[in-house]
């Protein structure tokens, strides 16, 4: 029966994609032996942006198309992903930092600074957007037109404020 619009708006009640691959065992052979031994890796999640990753049921419930792709990798690898829910980027980077996991699988912004400390696996394209209020009361139609303006940028993602200083200082503002 199709959802009702409550459902659609909750999207905890969104059904979960359950892919189904086989183990690839050349993917296998090339990881490390530790980790063919132990079986698993350890990987850190964020709760963030949907349909990317939003909170499911619990706390340590993430939802979207980041648990799909674990899943399709635990199966393609042939380990487990022992995931850790993680509140930010800062953090997950903390975490890879210190050994605590192995890898992420989130909404990590690549940028070339993170790229000198780590190396990073992109699998979706994210668009950057100047949002207003509705109506546009400011009239905002350019980048320059933000110039001198207070915004917010999402902690942890690709951060736009560099741009945004060289185009206000090539025009003078």
């Amino acid at each position: 029966s199709p959802l009702s619009a409550q459902a659609i708006a909750d999207l905890t009640k969104q059904t979960q994609l359950s892919p189904s691959f086989e183990k690839d065992d050349a993917i296998f052979a090339m990881l490390p032996a530790e980790v063919q031994e132990k079986g698993s890796l350890d990987v850190a999640l964020a709760n963030g942006i949907a349909p990317v990753n939003f909170p499911g049921d619990t706390a340590e419930d993430v939802r979207g198309l980041t648990p799909d792709l674990v899943s399709a990798l635990e199966q393609i690898m042939g380990v487990a992903f022992d995931t850790t829910v993680f509140p930010n980027t800062a953090s997950q980077l903390l975490a890879l930092d210190s050994g605590q996991i192995d890898l992420t699988v989130s909404t990590n912004a690549d940028s070339a600074e993170r790229e000198k400390s780590y190396t990073f696996v992109d699998y979706i394209r994210a668009d950057n957007s100047i949002v207003v209020a509705k109506g546009n009361p400011l009239g905002i139609e350019k980048a320059q037109d933000v110039c001198g303006m207070t915004y917010g940028e999402v902690k942890g993602s690709y951060s736009i404020f560099s741009t945004l200083e060289t185009v206000c200082a090539d025009a003078g503002l």
